[in-house]
């Protein structure tokens, strides 16, 4: 697309949002970046819930999946919903790992007290980052604050408009490969892939104990 395809884009978003749009931009790039990382450390640590409890596998996939899709949403047009339910699954999960390391979740047990757990310390701290840039999208003092922001910018734009048009390209470019590297890691097939790992895994070392278990019970009888 071509930088004026480009900027009559940010125009007709900054004109539906009633706001700027370079600091718009900004913002929902970086809800769109903390909510896919989080997403991203699901998805490694689905093969060891499978190896634990199915749902537990599931539940990582099925995160990893709406985080994706909420990120690509987010980043494409800020959209509130999206960010709503963005707040709300980070929420979940942010409950889910105080449920998994006080009380215990149904068939992991070892998972209590389990608090420098790196890959859950790594979620966490994502999804209160996310959460706390979420006022900035959702209430109106957060709106005010950006279209200050964007103020600031468009005074700078008027004594240097190259700079900041260069600044913006720059952004856009080096964000949207990460957004195509976001969508090949929500490929159906290899989510599938990965779960049918886990699932296999699963399933061989079952057998693996029903075989060992086998020959000991005939012994003893």
């Amino acid at each position: 697309m071509t930088a004026e395809g480009h900027r009559s884009r940010d125009e007709s978003r900054g004109e539906r949002h009633g706001g700027g749009v370079f600091a718009d931009t900004m913002l929902w790039w970086a809800g769109a970046y903390l909510l896919s990382f989080v997403g991203l450390v699901h998805l490694l640590q689905a093969d060891e819930m499978f190896a634990s409890e199915a749902y537990l596998g599931l539940s990582f996939v099925a995160y990893f999946l709406a985080a994706s899709f909420l990120a690509v949403v987010i980043a494409r047009n800020g959209s509130r919903w999206a960010w709503i339910l963005s707040a709300a699954l980070c929420v979940l999960a942010v409950i889910g790992l105080l449920v998994s390391r006080t009380a215990g979740l149904p068939g992991y047990p070892e998972a209590v007290g389990q608090w420098f757990n790196l890959p859950a310390a790594t979620a966490l701290v994502l999804e209160l980052s996310f959460l706390a840039l979420s006022p900035l999208a959702l209430t109106r003092k957060g709106h005010r604050t950006v279209e200050a922001e964007q103020e600031k910018l468009d005074l700078e734009a008027a004594r240097s408009p190259e700079r900041l048009e260069r600044a913006m390209v720059e952004a856009r470019s080096r964000m949207e490969p990460d957004l195509r590297d976001l969508r090949a890691h929500a490929d159906p097939r290899l989510i599938k892939n990965r779960v049918g790992r886990g699932a296999r895994a699963r399933l061989g070392g079952l057998l693996g104990l029903l075989g060992k278990a086998g020959p000991g019970s005939s012994r003893k009888r």
